[in-house]
């Protein structure tokens, strides 16, 4: 399988666009957008997406969901689930973009938060923790501070 490229954030852009808009493609784009969850690299291109201030609100919202949903169904599984080196750079993503995106995103990130913390933290996510204390330490004002405690609290109040 080709993993996904920078390029393919346009192509996620448009399925999660067309899989969202009632209409007669939208069962179909919702199984090209399962089958690229066995893409190397779908988990990384997902979050290249949300983060984007350059694709629409909504679509970065349904990519956030779709993030959320993606990790359900696939962080827990050793076959065919998210691949090591991507659930580093997911975990090592989340924390600081949740300071960055708009709320609608962020709510959806706090979950993905609480999903990856009840899988593996503290055994496979030490450095949680002090990662959450220094999102708080470096967070600018009231709204990214607001953000910060709102992550500790997805992944603490579980």
């Amino acid at each position: 399988r080709r993993a996904m490229a920078t390029a393919d954030i346009q192509e996620l852009a448009r399925l999660l666009s067309v899989a969202h808009a009632p209409g007669p493609q939208m069962v179909q784009a919702s199984e090209q957008l399962f089958s690229c969850e066995q893409r190397p690299g779908f988990g990384a291109a997902l979050l290249q997406l949300v983060q984007s201030e350059t694709v629409d609100l909504g679509i970065r919202q349904a990519g956030s969901i779709y993030m959320k949903n993606y990790l359900k169904r696939r962080w827990g599984n050793e076959q065919g689930g998210v691949p090591p080196n991507e659930r580093d750079l997911i975990k090592e993503s989340l924390l600081p973009l949740v300071l960055r995106v708009p709320r609608p995103v962020r709510t959806q990130l706090f979950a993905c938060l609480e999903e990856i913390a009840a899988a593996d933290f503290p055994s496979d996510w030490p450095q949680l923790l002090p990662e959450l204390s220094r999102l708080v330490a470096v967070a600018e004002g009231p709204l990214q501070q607001a953000a910060a405690l709102d992550a500790a609290h997805a992944v603490l109040g579980r």
